[in-house]
């Protein structure tokens, strides 16, 4: 997780890439959800709380945990989970969307229903990139094996996420708002099964702007 860097030389912003840029692309944003997953379940396995968890960084402010006390509980400290804060890339982003709340911030939010837990409404700890390029968003759910029916990206009918609600130790156990499951329009149950994917915005409710990509990845279900 230390090892890991993405090389900014030579990218851009630029709205129209390759498939193959974008399955480039899709696969360094996996791989940080990955990396930021793994660091969350080591400091679980040390003993600390998942109320506990603190994602303070030195990029976004508003993460501060009254729960955690010291860095053992930090994901980005060397003593907590030991990784990075990675500012996402403006090649990954569609730069149109430069104006809206979390635009270009690694967003942890624990107001989200990412697994459908059937009559369980509990939300769970998610880590959302928002505002994908749309080919990013594809390439991604390529990767991992979402099998598209009605359309090329899921789409939510609420959510996918509330814009204003950071993690700072509480969950909020809204339940309307949800990331994947059977609330998805058009896309029946598509991700009630993924831990992470990427879906399409309605712009319903506390969503984020109608029609843009955000990528998902569930650090804990509860």
């Amino acid at each position: 997780a230390l090892s890991y860097a993405v090389s900014q030389t030579n990218r851009g912003s630029a709205q129209s890439i390759t498939k193959e840029r974008a399955g480039i692309l899709a696969s360094e944003i996996i791989e940080y959800g990955e990396i930021v997953g793994n660091a969350v379940i080591q400091l679980r396995l040390r003993g600390i709380d998942d109320t506990e968890i603190s994602f303070e960084n030195k990029e976004i402010s508003g993460y501060e945990n009254a729960n955690c006390t010291d860095d053992s509980c930090k994901v980005f400290a060397l003593d907590g989970g030991g990784i990075t804060y990675a500012v996402p890339m403006g090649e990954w982003l569609d730069s149109s969307y430069s104006d809206e709340l979390r635009y270009q911030e690694m967003y942890f939010n624990g107001s989200a229903m990412g697994l459908d837990k059937g009559s369980d409404s509990k939300d769970d700890l998610i880590l959302f990139i928002p505002y994908l390029k749309k080919a990013v968003c594809i390439a991604i759910n390529d990767a991992l094996g979402v099998p598209l029916t009605t359309a090329e990206t899921p789409q939510e009918s609420n959510g996918p996420f509330e814009t204003s609600e950071k993690f700072t130790g509480f969950y909020s156990d809204v339940a309307d708002i949800y990331v994947s499951g059977s609330n998805t329009t058009g896309q029946s149950d598509i991700l009630s099964s993924f831990s992470a994917g990427c879906t399409k915005s309605s712009g319903s409710g506390a969503a984020p702007a109608e029609g843009s990509y955000h990528f998902y990845k569930i650090l804990l279900a509860r």
